[in-house]
């Protein structure tokens, strides 16, 4: 009995480590930037919430006496991490105002290798209006599949790569007239386009910003080209879409939403959407897939989809602007 009280409590301490460390790279985003590893584990500061609750339970399971008292602090952090996790809170979406209309989706492709029909289906089911592909190549867009399922899309910026396994491509395809205003000084493509969808023109930036594998101080400079490039476009109807390789406890994400952008999925009410897989399995894990609107969008409904063949979910979002 006395062994695994002892066992309860070092499993104890070590889930408070655990959080402690995701609360510390929250705290101090900066951090966030020193290697590539760091970036990685900030990824996961939302499960911070699990470590909290587990750490509650093994010290009042293997505490005696004062020990037990040991529960009420990681009880506080837990209550104050719920509290940081308000992006995932389920709500309700954003009443039916008046304003122009587009649906909006965005998928990242895993280098072309994603499965053309399974891409076709999506885009058959959610029929969107504008489309934003990461990771595209021309051998993936001239597949069979997608040429019958982007038939109606007769607009096109952006540049696909040339061969499968190059993940620089981005490309923006719409039903609607497109004009591509510029693209963003990034090592993957990133166009900032404008969208004739009503009476007033919608702004659209495909991101793509370099992902923390080749190093936690380009992916900050990546992100923070991101976010320079969107701050002149805050003073109209705004949508940036893609994938961010940022949740949004993340340093490069976090300067998004400080530039007046909020997350489509919580301005939607729809909780926890995670959207890669990491290929290990096809159960998402981490949100690095948005849609991000200003205050002249608001976003009708959010959700997400599987895509065989890639370590990526799609996202799509129902927006009204004006």
């Amino acid at each position: 009995m006395r062994a695994a009280r002892h066992l309860a409590l070092a499993l104890a301490w070590a889930c408070s480590l655990l959080a402690a460390t995701l609360v510390l790279l929250y705290v101090e985003p900066e951090a966030q930037a020193s290697t590539s590893w760091v970036v990685m584990i900030a990824s996961f500061i939302p499960y911070g919430i699990v470590l909290w609750a587990l750490a509650v339970v093994l010290f009042l399971v293997g505490g005696r006496r004062w020990t037990k008292l040991l529960a009420f602090p990681a009880l506080v952090a837990l209550v104050v991490q719920v509290g940081w996790a308000r992006p995932y809170w389920p709500g309700t979406p954003a009443a039916d105002v008046s304003g122009d209309r587009v649906r909006v989706l965005a998928t990242n492709v895993y280098f072309g290798l994603a499965d053309p029909d399974s891409v076709a289906g999506v885009l058959a089911d959610v029929d969107p209006d504008v489309i934003v592909v990461a990771e595209a190549t021309e051998p993936f867009l001239a597949s069979a599949a997608m040429t019958r399922a982007l038939s109606g899309y007769q607009h096109r910026v952006g540049r696909a790569a040339e061969w499968q396994r190059i993940p620089s491509g981005t490309v923006v395809l719409s039903r609607l007239p497109l004009t591509e205003v510029s693209r963003i000084p990034s090592q993957f493509g990133q166009y900032v386009v404008e969208v004739d969808a009503g009476a007033t023109p919608l702004t659209l930036v495909a991101a793509h910003p370099l992902n923390m594998i080749t190093g936690a101080q380009i992916w900050e400079r990546e992100g923070r080209i991101l976010a320079d490039a969107v701050r002149p476009l805050t003073a109209g109807p705004l949508v940036v879409a893609g994938d961010f390789n940022a949740t949004p406890e993340h340093l490069t994400l976090r300067r998004l939403l400080d530039e007046g952008l909020v997350l489509a999925a919580q301005d939607a009410g729809a909780g926890w959407q995670p959207t890669f897989t990491n290929g290990l399995s096809d159960v998402p894990i981490i949100p690095i897939d948005h849609i991000l609107t200003n205050d002249r969008v608001r976003t009708l409904s959010y959700r997400t989809l599987p895509v065989v063949g890639s370590d990526h979910w799609a996202v799509v979002a129902d927006l009204v602007y004006r």
